[in-house]
């Protein structure tokens, strides 16, 4: 049986390495931009991105759009190969089992109106041949009517 999990509050001693190295990373690039979310770009260009990369997926959809219909725009190779298939250009109701969706939906209103990352932990999927944990951070777009997510796994 699925079992699903989010929450905002984030424990940092309870994280892998990588999703702590994330976190951090998006905090510090936080710190570094008041008032505005961190940039992909200014993400990327930190040392510590290099050993993240192929853990790392992209997400962008409409800010008034169903999160349903977000497209993942990139994703590093441990990502695809989780996945069994390339994800740039798939939307998430082709990628993500019901309850997963479900799932993102009741975050997506936490992550839009707090702006802040959020920790997610999948078991037992059907799509998916391993138990996964994935933090999703907010990045400030290029287009102001569009909403980016830096999605890190840890499996």
């Amino acid at each position: 049986m699925i079992s699903n999990w989010h929450t905002t509050h984030i424990q940092p001693d309870s994280l892998s390495r990588r999703l702590k190295t994330a976190y951090a990373l998006w905090l510090w690039e936080s710190v570094n931009s008041p008032g505005e979310l961190p940039s992909l770009k200014q993400i990327q260009s930190a040392s510590l991105y290099q050993n993240l990369a192929p853990y790392v997926a992209i997400a962008e959809g409409r800010s008034d759009a169903n999160i349903r219909a977000y497209v993942f725009s990139a994703a590093g190779a441990k990502v695809v190969e989780l996945f069994g298939a390339e994800l740039a250009s798939r939307r998430f109701d082709e990628v993500f089992t019901e309850s997963s969706q479900i799932m993102a939906e009741e975050a997506r209103g936490d992550q839009d109106n707090e702006r802040k990352p959020i920790h997610y932990a999948v078991r037992d999927s059907p799509n998916i041949s391993k138990d996964i944990e994935v933090i999703t951070m907010p990045l400030q777009h290029d287009d102001a009517a569009m909403n980016m997510t830096w999605l890190v796994y840890d499996f």
